[in-house]
């Protein structure tokens, strides 16, 4: 049996992206926003969290797509997304390019844990939902040395 998750993006509503080293994602609040204000112009509404686990709230609403939000959480550590499955891969894609070619090891994961798929530098949306990794699959995480400790 495959580890891989034929089509598994089509379960994707939301999903989490991290570093499964549990280090912080090389973006900051402010590189996050701005970028998204730049790629969806007058489409953004962004509100900063100082007394909350939020880092950052950035909602979405591009003429001809579904709304979507993106959340950077308190220790920076974690990107939640909430939108539809096509979005979940195409703005995985995008959140990966804002971040430096040579950082941790960054993974896309559905909010249960269920499945994930890598980020390397430059992934597109079709290799996110190509290689997404069914994890109840009985040894997805064999050699893995971040998953398989946790």
């Amino acid at each position: 049996m495959t580890k891989h998750f034929p089509n598994g993006w089509a379960i994707l509503r939301g999903a989490l992206i991290f570093c499964p080293s549990q280090v912080q994602l090389p973006i900051t609040r402010e590189q996050l926003a701005k970028a998204s204000e730049e790629r969806w112009p007058k489409c953004v509404s962004i509100r900063f969290g100082e007394n909350s686990t939020t880092k950052v709230a950035i909602g979405v609403q591009a003429q001809g797509e579904d709304f979507f939000m993106l959340n950077l959480y308190e220790d920076g550590q974690l990107i939640g997304m909430d939108s539809t499955p096509e979005l979940t891969v195409r703005n995985a894609a995008w959140v990966r390019s804002l971040m430096p070619e040579d950082a941790p090891r960054i993974v896309v994961s559905d909010k249960s844990f269920s499945l994930h798929a890598e980020l390397p530098y430059g992934v597109t949306p079709e290799e996110i939902a190509a290689t997404l990794v069914d994890h109840r699959v009985e040894g997805w995480d064999t050699d893995d040395p971040d998953f398989s400790s946790w």
